[in-house]
Parts: structure tokens; sequence; C-alpha cells
């Protein structure tokens, strides 16, 4: 809890305790201070499980950018901007996980640094987790931006392609933003939500600029569980 909602709960206490002196009787006096404290413990209660109820962390914004560097897609390069406020406790350590592609990936990056392999786990199908540990654990109302990096190599090899984007609980935004290369522009693009990789609504369609190298979907308040997919012909 932060300093200025400890110091607003104090006062309101104080305030609530000097109700008591208009009562001269000593019973009745006791009587009130012992049901405002049980008010305010029932209140510290629902408000600390109101606080760990949820994720423990809330994800304010994820922002993922891919760019494809030349006209067979065999170089490309991804970037994803993750920000979060903790809800409760401390969180040593936070995780990037479901990294996968058609084809290979490496060069996976943490903020400029390059990830250790004991920070890399593999999973059959080329699917990545990466984890980032802070130098120290942040707690609640702390919030952070992590930044992923690594490169792809021959993963958009045919010409409908798509980048998807796996949401987790407590995600308040997502921004997914593809540049295409210069000699083969987008044709159309769309934008899809998955539940079990079938398709179950189509969200309104990506900003397409006018030199059409460049696709952005913004999606406030996604739902936890559902895949957000950005689609395009090139």
């Amino acid at each position: 809890m932060s300093t200025n909602r400890k110091i607003a709960l104090l006062s309101l206490g104080l305030s609530a305790l000097e109700l008591i002196s208009i009562f001269h009787d000593a019973q009745t006096q006791v009587a009130i201070a012992y049901c405002l404290l049980f008010l305010a413990l029932l209140g510290i209660f629902i408000y600390a499980a109101y606080r760990t109820s949820g994720p423990q962390f809330t994800t304010i914004s994820i922002k993922k950018t891919l760019v494809i560097h030349d006209h067979n897609a065999s170089s490309a390069n991804m970037t994803r901007e993750h920000k979060i406020r903790v809800n409760y406790g401390s969180i040593p350590e936070i995780w990037s996980r479901g990294i996968c592609s058609d084809g290979t990936i490496d060069n996976f990056m943490v903020d400029g640094e390059t990830v250790p392999k004991c920070d890399q786990i593999w999973s059959p199908g080329v699917v990545v987790d990466l984890r980032k540990r802070f130098s120290e654990a942040i707690f609640m109302d702390h919030e952070t931006t992590v930044t992923w990096t690594y490169d792809l190599h021959d993963s958009f090899p045919e010409r409908h392609e798509a980048l998807d984007h796996d949401v987790i609980p407590g995600t308040r935004f997502v921004e997914m933003t593809v540049h295409l290369p210069t000699d083969r522009p987008c044709i159309n693009a769309s934008l899809h939500v998955l539940v079990g990789g079938e398709s179950v609504s189509q969200l309104e369609d990506p900003e397409i600029s006018e030199d059409r190298k460049l696709l952005k979907a913004r999606v406030k308040s996604p739902k936890a569980g559902q895949t957000l997919r950005l689609s395009w012909d090139w």
C-alpha cells in the first residue's frame, strides 16, 4: 500500500474514533470502539482479498514490433515491449513465454543484454520461454518495462502471413506493428480473435500506411486466453 493511502486510511480511522466522544456512557463508547475496530479490520481484509484475487501483475501495455528486412523474409527481427505494474507481493523475475516461429529463432536479448542459456527454456516444436531476472525484486504498485528482442529466419515464407499474440490475464492494451520490406508492400490486412486455434470474431482492420509498408493494430482490454492474429497478404 502506498504511503498516501496509509495516511488517508489513518486519518479516516482517527476521524471515526472522534465520534465516540459525543457519547457520555462508557459502555456505549466501548461498544462503538469495538464496532469501529471490527469494521476497520473487515475493510482491510476485503481490500487485501481484492488486491490478491487477480494476477500478481497487470500488463499495462504490450507492444510487439516485427521488422521484415528482405523480399523473401529470410531475415526479420521482433521487439516485444512489456510494461507491467505489480498488484501485490513481490516479483523477482518475469517470463516471455510461447515464442515460436515457422523458421528458426536466435539472438535473444532482454533490455539490450544477451539472455543467458540458463534463462532460456526450449520446448519441442521450436517454442521458447525467456526469463528476465530483476537485480532487485519489485513490489506492489511498482511499474517497470521489459524489452525482449530476437531474430527470426525464414519465418514468413508464404504470400499470406500472420503475427499472433496470446493474451495473458490482466492485459489492458496490446499493439502489434509490422514493417514490410520496401519491395514487398501489403495487399490487404485483417485482425481476428482466435480461441483454441479457431477464429471467433473479426476486429477492426489494422491501419495500413499510404506506402502499404507499415501495419498497425491496437486492442484495448483483450480477454485472457484468446489469441490476437494480425494477418496480411503481400
